[in-house]
């Protein structure tokens, strides 16, 4: 063994110890499967036979339409643009009720691009958190965090946000002191807690103090909003505040079941992203068919099927909880405070959520363990994804496994 793989070796058995290593996992061919309460597709459009139908359909419209290589060919600046390229986003700066629209690789990619070279070295970066990692990745690239200029604020916490804004809002002098910007990051719905943020009043707030909204919408997008736009548009804060909205990120590897992400925002937004977003420029393009199937999940996020879907999933939270609710068994205070198909069960302890999260497993109910330090220390949990493909059949399952999994802790005094 090398002292590279020795040293590497030693950050793994660290990890090990305290019980954080990460493994790839693949479901166990030779059992039944267990019930998907785990994966982030919300609307079962990954699976949906309707959809994937739809995607062949618009492949074979579009292959007759449109000369494409298999794969892109290169970055969207070299030789990987196209027309259907610029179509669909023009179609999607439509479908989010936005000026333009850009399309990046990934929802991790459009959030390092927009946090890395949005806020300018003179601009206070003020960021939720509990916002996603991708979004701490950005920030950290960015010319306003090697000036000292991005903070923290306490999750959801108004009085927090604005003390800060007031605090934090005197630009530096220099040559840029008056054009200084204050930028607020938030996501509409949190990925670990389930909750949403208030933003109509961050708006609000932003808009009488002069800041901007950047929104990650990646756990909302298919889910809220007409025809799975977004809280964003659920709220009309597009409109009612404009001048305050900076731009949003909409991911399409959750609820919308395939692959990419989207930022949306004023043309000049864009433009600017197009020059100096590094995860947009130094990247190779979608491939033909990564582009296809997001124009053919849009088009099935605007029909009925996905409209029925949007309201069942939440019927089905809504039967969940009241199952909780009327089993005497399940502590109250373990399960998340969410009305979302996000929920979960805390539990203090790696060691602990690990072992509960196996528990859950043997009796054929899929969940994953999220540790810290993914989430703080003390919050472990496993979350529980409530899917529009589930049926009721599959949720009282569930909560028949919650109630013998802490009926078993307690026997056991775990």
């Amino acid at each position: 063994m090398t002292r590279v793989e020795e040293k590497l070796g030693r950050a793994l058995a660290r990890r090990r110890a305290v019980g954080t290593l990460r493994t790839l996992q693949v479901p166990d061919e030779s059992v039944p499967a267990a019930v998907d309460f785990f994966s982030n597709d919300y609307l079962g459009f990954a699976r949906s036979h309707e959809l994937k139908n739809l995607v062949k359909t618009r492949q074979a419209d579009l292959q007759s339409q449109h000369v494409h290589t298999l794969g892109a060919t290169g970055s969207r600046l070299i030789s990987g643009n196209s027309n259907l390229f610029m179509q669909t986003e023009k179609e999607l700066a439509t479908f989010y009720n936005s000026e333009a629209a850009l399309l990046f690789n990934s929802g991790y990619a459009a959030n390092v691009g927009v946090m890395s070279c949005i806020p300018q070295a003179e601009d206070v970066i003020l960021y939720d958190e509990l916002v996603h990692n991708s979004c701490h990745e950005g920030i950290r690239l960015s010319r306003a965090y090697a000036n000292d200029r991005s903070f923290e604020f306490r999750h959801n916490d108004l009085e927090d946000l604005e003390r800060k804004v007031q605090n934090y809002s005197s630009p530096p002098t220099g040559n840029d002191a008056g054009n200084a910007c204050v930028y607020v990051v938030v996501e509409s719905l949190y990925s670990m807690d389930g909750d949403f943020a208030p933003l109509e009043a961050m708006a609000a707030l932003c808009e009488r103090m002069g800041a901007f909204l950047i929104v990650d919408e990646a756990h909302s997008t298919g889910v809220y909003g007409p025809q799975g736009s977004g809280v964003v548009r659920e709220l009309g804060l597009e409109k009612k505040y404009k001048n305050a909205l900076a731009c949003r990120v909409h991911t399409f590897g959750k609820a919308m079941g395939c692959h990419g992400a989207v930022v949306c925002g004023s043309q000049v937004l864009i433009d600017y992203l197009v020059n100096y977003a590094r995860s947009f420029i130094y990247t190779t393009a979608f491939p033909f068919d990564q582009l296809v199937s997001v124009i053919s999940v849009h088009e099935f996020s605007a029909g009925p099927t996905a409209d029925m879907l949007r309201r069942h999933v939440i019927e089905l939270v809504q039967y969940f909880k009241e199952k909780v609710n009327n089993t005497p068994s399940i502590p109250r205070d373990a399960l998340l405070a969410s009305d979302s198909p996000i929920q979960g069960v805390v539990f203090e302890g790696n060691h602990r959520v690990l072992m509960a999260s196996q528990q859950m497993n043997a009796m054929g109910i899929r969940v994953i363990p999220i540790r810290s330090p993914t989430v703080a220390k003390g919050a472990e949990r496993f979350r529980i994804v409530i899917h529009a493909d589930n049926t009721p059949h599959e949720v009282n399952l569930l909560v028949n496994a919650l109630a013998a999994m802490f009926e078993a802790r307690r026997n056991s005094k775990l």
